[in-house]
């Protein structure tokens, strides 16, 4: 299974910023938010189209599929790993930029409890 990853890093006139202050997770083909994060001062955000890396708040993320606008205008996608996903979130968590904004209960209490951020292949129901 993949994961889509919906980031808030445009600016006002739809163009990326270089900055990021959302991040969804959504399990790919799905609508259902399994970890939503946010960080109220932004953090780096750099997409290397080229080589399909992108950064997000300090390490290098390998993507499958970029997407711009996603959703709206202030919103761009990559669709990654489940394993660059599980990755993500727990170098987010680790940095101490992000809080837990909404998610499945299992992932809050993994996210404030320091255990590892474990993304299901299926929703849960």
């Amino acid at each position: 299974m993949d994961m889509r990853i919906t980031m808030a890093v445009n600016n006002e006139h739809g163009n990326h910023s270089g900055q990021v202050f959302m991040v969804d997770f959504t399990p790919a083909g799905g609508w259902e938010i399994a970890l939503a994060l946010e960080c109220e001062d932004g953090r780096p955000c750099k997409v290397d189209r080229k080589n399909r890396r992108v950064v997000i708040d300090g390490p290098l993320y390998p993507y499958i599929h970029y997407t711009t606008w996603a959703g709206n205008m202030a919103l761009d996608g990559i669709e990654v790993s489940l394993d660059t996903a599980r990755q993500l979130a727990e170098d987010l968590r680790a940095s101490g930029h992000w809080t837990f904004h909404t998610g499945y209960e299992r992932l809050y209490e993994a996210w404030y409890q320091g255990q590892p951020i474990m993304f299901r292949d299926q929703a849960d129901t």
